[in-house]
């Protein structure tokens, strides 16, 4: 900002004096205690006016790219009060975006999975009991597929647990 012929930064607002304030959608930050008005917001061009105050929303748009994110756009300067005076900035950004809960609709793949092994082996099973009872007319537990194995199945588990003497 220039003064008199001379370059001069103007301080809107200080990090030490902030507010912060959220909607849905929307973040707002203010800053208070900067550089006083000179001729509007109290102030008479001789005596300091109100302090300056920024506010910097940031509205939440889902479509913001990072470089658009970083382009604050000034809404308003609010001056021609007498109290209560103001920059508005808005910066459009992702960043403040409610997310939404991830819904898993369906069934996870290890539930996909056991119900097809579960069916296999029921299919395995009747499809052995119906062929032995129909082709080999066999009949009580003689139906059940691979008998032999299950009435050893004891057996050869007690083998591999049993441990040999030295």
């Amino acid at each position: 900002m220039e003064l008199s012929g001379e370059k001069r930064n103007t301080i809107i607002g200080r990090i030490d004096a902030s507010d912060i304030m959220h909607g849905k959608d929307w973040v707002m930050l203010t800053y208070e205690n900067g550089d006083p008005y000179r001729g509007h917001c109290k102030g008479n061009g001789s005596e300091p006016g109100e302090k300056r105050r920024a506010k910097i929303m940031f509205v939440c748009d889902e479509g913001a790219s990072d470089v658009k994110a970083r382009q604050p756009r000034v809404v308003e300067e609010m001056t021609n009060t007498t109290m209560g005076c103001y920059y508005l900035f808005e910066i459009n950004t992702i960043v403040v975006c409610q997310t939404r809960p991830l819904r898993t609709i369906g069934l996870s793949t290890g539930t996909i999975l056991i119900i097809v092994f579960v069916c296999v082996a029921t299919f395995c099973l009747l499809a052995g009991v119906i062929y032995k009872r129909v082709m080999l007319k066999a009949k009580g537990l003689e139906q059940t597929r691979n008998i032999d194995f299950w009435k050893n199945f004891g057996n050869l588990e007690a083998m591999l647990t049993q441990t040999k003497k030295i």
